[in-house]
């Protein structure tokens, strides 16, 4: 579940998500927030403890990292026992704060040392996780397939049949 970057702490509860969260039992909810308020100094503890005790997975970010852009820190927080969940936005600072179209935001091709560098975390999170799930959008283009690919080959996995370009295209 993404929430909008105006779901705010000065404005909004996270209780307002307990039935949303009700609503889609048994099934397993992954939270990304996206207002980097609920992780400023003493809210963190409160956020993350707030996502364990209601059974919702926080969504970890990979994404640029400037302070100036309103996007989630890299926190690695585990708070299910089942389930970890990083996404992969890129490192597109230019493009996340002037880009017009969301290729332009979220265009970013991975290196293999970045993706070494979400292995790592992805590793550390699978300590206190059954499962890690890794999901890429760097939506521009081949980006997200051809690094989630490349990620799978690096952690040792089958990378599977290589996209085609014209399964990419909305019909």
């Amino acid at each position: 579940l993404q929430l909008t970057p105006a779901f705010a702490p000065d404005r909004n509860e996270l209780d307002e998500l307990r039935g949303v969260i009700a609503g889609l039992h048994p099934r397993r909810v992954a939270i990304e927030l996206r207002n980097r308020l609920w992780l400023k100094g003493d809210r963190a503890e409160d956020t993350l403890s707030w996502m364990s005790e209601n059974g919702a997975a926080f969504v970890c970010v990979d994404a640029p990292r400037e302070e100036q852009i309103p996007i989630m820190p890299p926190i690695d927080a585990v708070t299910r026992d089942d389930l970890a969940y990083l996404r992969a936005h890129g490192r597109n600072a230019e493009g996340y704060m002037h880009g017009k179209t969301v290729a332009e935001r979220f265009g970013w091709k991975y290196t293999d040392d970045e993706l070494e560098e979400i292995a790592s975390r992805a590793r550390s999170m699978a300590e206190e996780a059954g499962e890690v799930h890794v999901v890429f959008n760097n939506n521009r283009g081949m980006d997200a397939p051809t690094s989630a690919r490349r990620f799978r080959e690096l952690v040792g996995q089958d990378p599977g049949p290589p996209p085609q370009e014209a399964q990419l295209r909305v019909v």
